[in-house]
């Protein structure tokens, strides 16, 4: 995590296991809040996921 101004802002790995409480704890008070930011990461998780599965695939393919 980076602290910015007083503010906590959670990075790369730590997103992916961060949960509505850990959301809550930082200062997203709103619960739908916290269920869009907690939906967001979890599509960049996928979409990173498919990604590496293509290189995966492309790699596979070349050899």
């Amino acid at each position: 995590m980076m602290a910015v101004t007083n503010e906590i802002i959670p990075k790369g790995r730590v997103l992916v296991d961060i949960t509505d409480g850990d959301l809550e704890e930082i200062g997203i008070g709103s619960y739908d809040e916290r269920q869009d930011l907690l939906l967001e990461i979890r599509k960049e998780k996928l979409y990173s996921d498919l990604d590496e599965l293509s290189k995966l695939k492309a790699q596979n393919l070349r050899e």
